[in-house]
């Protein structure tokens, strides 16, 4: 964690507004790489206690997103990261159980 904007916004638990797509991971210190996007919005979705994911969407034009953009996609985080918690959450306690009814030879 703690890569490029997505991983900042994980890190920081706060958004990005207009941010600079060129230090995602896949672009940076390499010179050969070339993008025609130009912002970035990227907001967290926190579950209950945590930044679970990062939302992040890319424009080609500079400052391609606006304050009110920010506004929804924050709205939307909101309910996107207890309903992502909620999916990982059931994951882990569904691949649990058949890991342990697996070990247990049944």
């Amino acid at each position: 964690m703690g890569e490029g904007l997505s991983g900042w916004v994980a890190q920081n638990a706060k958004p990005i507004l207009n941010g600079n797509p060129s230090v995602e991971p896949g672009y940076l210190n390499d010179p050969t790489k070339y993008s025609t996007l130009r912002s970035a919005l990227a907001v967290p979705l926190e579950g209950t206690g945590s930044v679970v994911a990062v939302l992040a969407l890319y424009r080609a034009r500079q400052d391609g997103f606006s304050h009110d953009e920010l506004s929804v996609l924050q709205e939307v985080g909101a309910d996107a990261g207890l309903g992502i918690e909620s999916a990982l959450q059931l994951t882990r306690v569904s691949g649990g159980a058949a890991s342990g009814a697996r070990a247990g030879g049944d």
